[in-house]
């Protein structure tokens, strides 16, 4: 009986279910931002993933990072948005935060947002020391146990009257529970029950969201390429040079990246190994004085890159990537003769590059510039004497998430060399230097994990 009378005098406390919510963390360093939130999360709380959150917010007209809009005039209708995406993702409540880094603190802008429509969004402001300390924990807890102290959901009426129609049903049960847990109550030597577990860590193997560009394991892209190229040589004075020009060109494009300690903490995180091949196909070339000539062009790229989240996640990445490029165009076989005057290229050296992605909802815009420092000239530097070069590599473009870890990706690119030349009275071959483009546009697939 007395179970029964609990039950019905407090159905919220007997019946309510674990509160699911969502952590939303950006700015400066807010990865550790989050880790210490969600550590501090309190027991029967539950964290769902990053994404599911994000993924709602997008669609619901929230594409790009908060900001300020939770503040002033458009606080009300940004916590509209922010209702309507917790509501379409089943969760019961969020909580967002901005850091903002300052020479003297980070300050935390603290914001929790319950889907009940009546529930008045609770804000507060955290500041932390510029560097991080055991301090950060406490701070943040503090705002954490305020904020979800009544963020249970209210039980259903009919669940609340089930247990009054099964009062007598309980009765029996309760009576035979009493003499087995009074002891326990009133025992001094009791066991203390075991701690609920802290949430785990976002950079945990268990919670990191897959198929999400800038945490993901690896990734690879598949695509064709029209290409074209254009060579062009510089007070062209003496020798039979010749200059070349081709579009369009069907070309293979792969690439791929793999981040083996995405699954860690920490710097080394976001480092990883990156590289690229393509490869003409069916390409030939005509000569004004001889029969077609079968032509290859391929170029690769090796090396590594790191990830910079500048605005947290989701949102812009940067890549700096930097390894060895090379870049060929190769004639085959030819007389002799024919074979000195074409512009064969086999150019390679340190590329230096970086690059970055700007997410919109499902859609991201992405551009990236490389600078090649060339150790190598191949063929061109052998037919001139005093031969010096350099590159410079440009991209830009846009991606389209089609599928959870599947996007689809439109890319322009371009590629210059430039050469300079030292002849001398008596060379074969004079001229002041060169001037060698490739350009193209891409349609990938690519997947991400």
């Amino acid at each position: 009986m007395l179970l029964a009378v609990v039950v019905i005098a407090f159905p919220r406390a007997v019946l309510a279910k674990d509160v699911t919510i969502a952590v939303y963390v950006e700015g400066a360093d807010a990865a550790a931002i989050r880790n210490t939130l969600l550590v501090n999360v309190p027991s029967g709380t539950t964290v769902a993933e990053a994404d599911t959150f994000s993924a709602a917010l997008a669609k619901h007209g929230q594409k790009v990072p908060f900001g300020k809009s939770l503040e002033g005039d458009a606080r009300d209708r940004t916590v509209g948005k922010v209702r309507t995406a917790l509501a379409a993702s089943g969760l019961d409540g969020a909580v967002i935060a901005r850091v903002i880094k300052e020479k003297t603190q980070r300050l935390v802008k603290l914001v929790y947002v319950g889907a009940g429509r009546n529930d008045a969004a609770k804000s507060d402001e955290v500041s932390l020391a510029p560097k991080r300390s055991k301090d950060d924990s406490g701070k943040l807890k503090t705002f954490l146990d305020s904020a979800l102290a009544s963020a249970e959901p209210e039980a259903s009426p009919a669940a609340a009257a089930k247990p009054a129609a099964a009062d007598k049903a309980a009765e029996p049960a309760a009576a035979a529970a009493a003499p087995a847990t009074a002891p326990e109550a009133n025992s001094s030597t009791g066991s203390e029950p075991a701690p609920a577990p802290a949430p785990s860590s976002p950079d945990s193997t268990s919670s990191r969201p897959r198929g999400t560009v800038g945490k993901n394991l690896f990734e690879v892209e598949v695509g064709a390429e029209g290409a074209g190229r254009n060579f062009t040589y510089n007070q062209n004075i003496q020798g039979s040079l010749r200059e070349f020009s081709a579009f369009p060109m069907a070309m293979l494009a792969v690439s791929a990246e793999g981040y083996p300690f995405a699954d860690s903490s920490g710097f080394l995180k976001d480092l990883g190994v990156t590289g690229s091949y393509s490869r003409s196909l069916f390409l030939t070339s005509a000569v004004a004085s001889g029969p077609n000539i079968d032509t290859t062009e391929s170029s690769y790229f090796v090396g590594l890159r790191y990830r910079i989240h500048p605005t947290g996640d989701p949102g812009l990445i940067i890549g700096i990537a930097d390894g060895y490029a090379a870049q060929s165009v190769d004639f085959g076989t030819t007389t002799k003769a024919l074979e000195a005057e074409l512009p064969a290229s086999d150019c390679s050296g340190n590329r230096l590059a970086v690059d970055a992605r700007i997410p919109v909802g499902k859609l991201a815009i992405r551009a990236g510039f490389g600078w090649r420092a060339i150790f190598a000239t191949g063929v061109i530097g052998e037919r001139f004497k005093g031969t010096s070069a350099g590159g410079v590599d440009a991209q830009v473009g846009a991606s389209y998430e089609v599928a959870r870890g599947w996007e689809v990706r439109a890319i322009a690119d371009y590629e210059r060399y430039f050469y300079a030349f030292k002849p001398v009275p008596g060379d074969t071959y004079v001229a002041g230097g060169a001037l060698d483009q490739f350009y193209g546009g891409r349609l990938a697939l690519a997947y991400v994990y």
